[in-house]
């Protein structure tokens, strides 16, 4: 019984402690849009499902830029030189070459 219990705790410090790592060594951006002209009296905005948006910083200059898709409004973020690099990086998980050109 005893050795079980050290056995799960053991197991949740280990995941725990994983976890923190990811959390403090990985980045994550999440992006939502929203827009508060859908007002009505039931909702305080809408969701947008298509639109097209820059990052930009002080200066003015972009440094990424993103695109809302419908029918869901998911946003994918893209560089504004080198452009969206996710079917490079989908063909680097299948193949030696898709891995070097990514």
């Amino acid at each position: 019984m005893w050795k079980a219990l050290f056995l799960f705790a053991g197991l949740t410090i280990v995941v725990l402690g994983w976890g923190y790592y990811h959390v403090s060594t990985h980045a994550n951006l999440n992006v939502s849009i929203y827009d508060v002209s859908l007002k009505n009296d039931r909702q305080a905005y809408g969701n947008v499902v298509s639109a097209d948006l820059a990052f930009t910083n002080a200066a003015g200059t972009i440094l990424a830029k993103a695109r809302a898709d419908k029918p869901l409004g998911t946003v994918s973020i893209y560089h504004p030189d080198s452009g969206d690099c996710r079917k490079i990086e989908q063909e680097a998980s299948s193949s030696r070459e898709g891995m070097a050109a990514w």
